[in-house]
């Protein structure tokens, strides 16, 4: 968890020219969620479609990263 905590840098988010969001179950609200904030500020980004195969739900990791694009957006 601490290499993607890492990974998430606000300067490239900034800079991409496309952003890809993943998500599966039930973090597709999530998802899509941090897809309209980032739409909303100007981002092109999309949630590409998965195919039917069984994950297990990494939710602290999502939760964790919708704080940190709140906190971005605000």
């Amino acid at each position: 968890m601490l290499d993607t905590i890492h990974m998430l840098n606000i300067g490239k988010i900034e800079d991409a020219d496309k952003i890809y969001v993943f998500a599966r179950d039930f973090s597709e609200l999530i998802g899509t969620e941090l897809t309209i904030k980032l739409q909303l500020l100007g981002k092109n980004c999309e949630m590409p479609f998965f195919p039917e195969y069984e994950v297990r739900s990494r939710l602290p990791l999502q939760v964790l990263s919708r704080v940190l694009l709140d906190s971005y957006v605000i």
